[in-house]
């Protein structure tokens, strides 16, 4: 289980991987620039502080992935906000259908909020007085996250049993036709890059009839690239 957990990819994307690419309109927003937030952020560095509230939750925790542990100009500041922006909106666009059809997601989320609600002060909430069926106030120690999505949904929150060594093999067997894809894909650019598929000598071109034969040589790849993951479903050879 942990050799499985190990090897699941969780790094965000960095800036340097979105900046030179085209992005949705939607995002653009997202590089606006925030000299407000920036100052917070190096008045923040200067006093060591962790307790401070930039208006994007993101910046706000500490996590493994904090701008406070790297070191900072303005324009990596404003990078470090660009890449927040876009973390919350896609976030949002599948966070509250997740915590409505995923049961594991919502049983993850409310097993964490009844355990950080055991470290929060008492405050005071409206809740349901089940003997006269009126709205009451109490003081309750209870954790509420930053998205406001309800979290006290016990049914949904019932887990099914998962087998985790299927997970497991399908995940290899997924790993074993993604490195058969990347292989071959190195064999079609080398091909392109032979001298003897240019057009002519010196040329940057690609010979007519050698174009067609690599084009037709990827689509007979692509279509039989399928059938292996039904062949990859026996134990993988040492």
């Amino acid at each position: 289980m942990q050799a499985w957990l190990d090897g699941v990819d969780s790094e965000r994307p960095l800036y340097s991987e979105v900046v030179h690419k085209k992005v949705d309109d939607k995002l653009l927003k997202c590089y606006v620039d925030s000299p407000d937030i920036i100052e917070k952020m190096k008045e923040s560095k200067k006093q060591k502080s962790t307790v401070v509230t930039f208006g994007l939750w993101l910046l706000d925790v500490v996590s493994y992935n904090d701008w406070r542990h790297s070191s900072h100009a303005s324009k990596t500041y404003a990078e470090w906000i660009t890449m927040a922006r876009m973390e919350i909106f896609c976030l949002k666009e599948y966070q509250a259908w997740m915590l409505q059809e995923c049961p594991g997601a919502v049983s993850i989320r409310l097993g964490l909020t009844e355990a950080l609600g055991e470290a929060c002060n008492l405050t005071p909430w409206d809740v349901l007085d089940e003997k006269t069926g009126k709205t009451v106030k109490k003081h309750l120690a209870r954790f509420v996250y930053v998205d406001k999505i309800p979290s006290n949904d016990k049914v949904l929150s019932e887990v099914g049993e998962v087998n985790v060594a299927k997970l497991k093999e399908n995940r290899e067997r997924v790993a074993r036709v993604q490195a058969l894809a990347k292989e071959g894909t190195g064999l079609l650019r080398k091909i392109q890059q032979f001298k003897g598929s240019l057009a002519a000598p010196g040329s940057r071109k690609l010979d007519r009839d050698m174009s067609q034969a690599i084009c037709d040589l990827r689509s007979v790849y692509c279509h039989s690239l399928p059938k292996h993951i039904r062949f990859y479903n026996l134990p993988a050879t040492r």
